[in-house]
């Protein structure tokens, strides 16, 4: 599977060019999106559906900041 990693384009527009923002959101995407996959696969095995919709639905959220609409889409699914 082959995933667009995000629309650099809407990104920058969305920021209107502020690279500080964007670097404070790329750190805080690194401090936190691992651990949030983490969570993801540990609701899996689990079984456990409410920390999966959960953790699911802030990864979504994450995501979504980049305008990376297919990941985006994944974390919905």
């Amino acid at each position: 599977m082959s995933v667009a990693i995000f629309n650099k384009a809407e990104l920058m527009s969305n920021f209107e060019g502020d690279e500080d923002i964007l670097i404070d959101l790329i750190t805080e995407f690194e401090n936190k999106g691992f651990k949030l996959l983490l969570d993801i696969k540990e609701g899996i095995v689990a079984k456990d559906a409410d920390k999966l919709k959960i953790t699911a639905h802030t990864f979504k959220g994450v995501v979504s900041n980049f305008y990376a609409e297919e990941l985006r889409q994944i974390a919905y699914d």
